[in-house]
């Protein structure tokens, strides 16, 4: 996670809602580890899986971590996607 130029660094609660989607978030980078067959892939899955489990347990996070966050969605979203699920404007799973 970069600096926090332009910015001021602040802390956010985990809500019940956000511990939930960490946990999707976990759950998918943990299939990921024990699927992937590329070893630089395998580390950075398990540094993403190891980062979530970090901001988990202590039941808040920062300005930074909510923009990597973001990020870790936004990709996860993608990835969903394109295995074919469709999601509204929210990010929501469309069953």
């Amino acid at each position: 996670m970069g600096g926090t130029k332009g910015f001021k660094v602040q802390q956010y609660d985990i809500t019940i809602e956000h511990d939930k989607g960490i946990q999707v978030l976990q759950d998918h980078y943990s299939k990921r580890i024990s699927t992937s067959t590329k070893k630089s892939n395998r580390a950075l899955y398990i540094k993403v899986w190891q980062t979530l489990k970090g901001i988990r347990d202590k039941k808040f996070y920062t300005t930074a971590e909510k923009i990597w966050l973001n990020d870790v969605r936004t990709k996860f979203l993608i990835y969903k996607a394109k295995e074919g699920y469709n999601f509204d404007s929210h990010g929501n799973l469309i069953h």
